[in-house]
């Protein structure tokens, strides 16, 4: 399946110790950006109130949304590193 008008990139970041991975996604609009982060709440972080859940094995993952970008970390050491690097990002 091919989403030619909802670009995304993966990238891996090393921190002292670990890694993880942070995800961005641009949605063609806020509507489907925000249709999409319930879902990955529900689905995977178990609908949080903050977004942010610590995985089976110890590790964290954590999403956010800005307008029409979703910005989604996983495999982070704990939540603190999560909230720094979903701060960081702009819309």
């Amino acid at each position: 399946m091919r989403f030619a008008d909802t670009p995304a990139t993966l990238a891996k970041y090393r921190t002292p110790g670990s890694s993880l991975f942070l995800l961005l996604v641009q949605y063609p609009d806020a509507k489907r950006a925000e249709a999409a982060a319930g879902q990955f709440g529900e689905r995977i972080l178990g609908a949080t109130d903050e977004a942010i859940r610590q995985m089976e094995g110890g590790r964290w993952s954590g999403l956010r949304r800005r307008g029409d970008l979703l910005g989604i970390v996983l495999n982070a050491p704990d939540a603190a590193v999560i909230r720094d690097i979903l701060a960081r990002i702009k819309e």
